[in-house]
């Protein structure tokens, strides 16, 4: 089973003959188009293309991960992860994140499924510049499923994105342990139990059961 919906999110025809990797990086430029057009961006001023300026939030966040760690759910880390977005970002790029989250939301599991896809392939950047190395997305992953921080962060959202975030959360921290590298030993099959669950409480995703199967994949495998 594919491990990621297939986006359909509007972007320029795409020619058969292009790379994973082509019709990836044409998904989110037309994303990036998109945005450069929507009034709630223009009131920002970026003075830069919104494109460049997501990517510059998204080294940030990477290069400034939330603790992890067996000290992470003390009061003083527990502060610290709950504000980690707002002390990384600042204000004004998180209030453009959440903008962006809110006004979008209709496309959200598309855009997810296009971001995970780019995390995928391999020296994949096709003039996008976009970079998601899987160790530092793991980091992520397992600040959302491991931590009360991260936990507490999805609890605020609305139940389309936080359950998206944590299945995408699963198939990260899957690929970490094929690769020997889960190295807060998380739970994969009692985390992909969790979101399964979830699942089933909701009919707000459009592709449940591509995602439950996909889970369940994961579930059935061997221990890494």
């Amino acid at each position: 089973a594919p491990v990621a919906a297939e986006p359909t999110l509007a972007s320029p025809e795409t020619a058969p003959s292009l790379t994973p990797c082509q019709k990836t990086a044409a998904a989110i430029k037309a994303f990036y188009h998109h945005l450069a057009g929507q009034e709630y961006i223009k009131a920002y001023e970026l003075h830069e293309p919104v494109g460049d300026h997501i990517n510059k939030i998204i080294i940030k966040l990477l290069n400034n991960p939330p603790v992890v760690a067996a000290t992470s759910n003390d009061f003083f880390s527990l502060l610290k992860n709950t504000a980690h977005f707002y002390r990384v970002l600042g204000p004004k790029d998180l209030s453009f994140i959440k903008d962006i989250i809110n006004y979008e939301n209709d496309d959200i599991e598309a855009l997810m499924a296009t971001f995970y896809q780019a995390s995928q392939i391999n020296n994949c950047r096709a003039n996008i510049n976009l970079q998601l190395p899987l160790g530092k997305l793991y980091e992520y992953a397992s600040f959302f499923s491991s931590t009360l921080g991260g936990q507490s962060y999805l609890f605020r959202r609305d139940s389309k994105l936080r359950i998206l975030t944590r299945y995408y959360c699963v198939l990260i921290v899957e690929r970490a342990a094929e690769q020997k590298k889960n190295k807060y030993d998380i739970d994969i099959k009692s985390f992909a139990k969790s979101v399964i669950k979830d699942m089933q409480e909701t009919n707000t995703l459009d592709n449940t059961e591509q995602y439950i199967s996909t889970l369940r994949d994961i579930q059935a495998k061997p221990p890494n």
